[in-house]
């Protein structure tokens, strides 16, 4: 299943400056969240040797690491092994660059595209999913990822609309069945519970537009 988003992406970009990551809501702090691999316990960190509470991936690549602390994630330790925590929409952040900033060329374009793809893959925190997926991009950046939703936080962004239409209209391939099978309690106040389908809620750290991604075990 593939992501959706509430809008059209802007046609102009500012500059390159922007603050935080794309994954700095992540990770939801906790060791029983579904969706993080944070573990509060102590590990061995692979890349600097501290023990305390880290990341236990999954990591994606050639080399097997099963801990690594939140300090060398940040600082991109990852991409001296050439792993990574996800795989980004590199296709579609390329585009929507192209479209936004056509005073880039080629090259200038590549490197924009190249570091703001290694930004999420080797310094954002891994979303655990049950399918794998392109982390989303919208207006010539990757998404945040905000949290689970359950239908009672659907009906809160829906606002007036219906949320069955709502969410159908934004959720690739989504349909009644799909909208039937969400969680009936909130993710929020239940953040520990897993269920077989999963609703993940992105945003677009420029335009705030919602983005939403689905998949189910």
């Amino acid at each position: 299943m593939v992501c959706a988003v509430s809008e059209n992406c802007a046609t102009t970009l500012s500059t390159d400056n922007h603050a935080g990551l794309p994954g700095e809501a992540m990770p939801p702090r906790g060791p029983t969240h579904p969706l993080s691999s944070w573990n509060d316990e102590g590990g061995t960190c692979h890349f600097c040797g501290a023990v305390g509470p880290g990341f236990n991936g999954p990591f994606y690549g050639d080399h097997d690491v099963d801990r690594l602390c939140e300090g060398c994630l940040r600082s991109g330790r990852l991409a001296e092994l050439d792993l990574a925590t996800c795989t980004g929409d590199a296709a579609a952040l390329r585009k929507q660059l192209a479209e936004a900033r056509p005073d880039l060329i080629g090259t200038e374009l590549d490197a924009l595209v190249q570091a703001r793809t290694a930004e999420l893959e080797q310094r954002t925190p891994c979303l655990i999913t049950w399918q794998d997926f392109f982390w989303p991009a919208h207006c010539g950046d990757y998404c945040v990822f905000v949290e689970e939703l359950g239908k009672p936080e659907i009906v809160e962004l829906a606002r007036e609309q219906d949320p069955t239409e709502w969410f159908c209209s934004l959720a690739s391939d989504a349909d009644v069945d799909v909208w039937n099978a969400i969680r009936e309690d909130s993710a929020r106040d239940n953040p520990s519970v897993s269920y077989d389908l999963t609703v993940y809620r992105f945003s677009c750290r420029r335009c705030q537009s919602t983005v939403l991604h689905w998949d189910c075990s």
